[in-house]
């Protein structure tokens, strides 16, 4: 399973070409991201590297703009949804912003590629996600 993770995110970061998918990435259309790395970062340690696997957030997300969620299978394959509060447009970035369970999330999508940054903050941890996004 990992090694097709791995070949899925190569397509979509390398052999996609994503010039004609500015339009895409303006919230209009439902789109699909590749979870590559995560960290996990606590005060006064160093932050540990894994896979989405290694801290049970899903390898994919879907991401649907008419129903503001965002949805994915944890590693036990539990579906896990989060409501999205937030949505904003600014300087070429797709900025989404949600709140579940005590826990404070955003993901910025770049417009013009589809890659992707997203953070997850609670009382003393934080979790930092970056991965690629294609339209569905």
């Amino acid at each position: 399973m990992k090694k097709l993770s791995l070949v899925f995110i190569v397509f979509v970061v390398l052999v996609i070409p994503v010039s004609g998918f500015t339009d895409v990435f303006d919230g209009s259309k439902p789109l699909a991201c590749a979870v590559v790395e995560v960290y996990e970062c606590a005060p006064g340690s160093d932050c540990v590297k894994g896979t989405a696997g290694n801290f049970n957030f899903p390898d994919f997300v879907k991401i649907d703009f008419k129903s503001k969620q965002l949805t994915g299978k944890s590693k036990n394959q539990r579906v896990l949804t989060s409501p999205v509060t937030t949505i904003e447009k600014q300087k070429g970035n797709l900025i989404l912003q949600g709140f579940q369970e005590g826990r404070a999330w955003n993901v910025v999508i770049d417009q013009a590629t589809g890659h992707m940054t997203g953070t997850v903050g609670a009382d003393e941890f934080a979790f930092v996600i970056f991965g690629a996004c294609i339209p569905q």
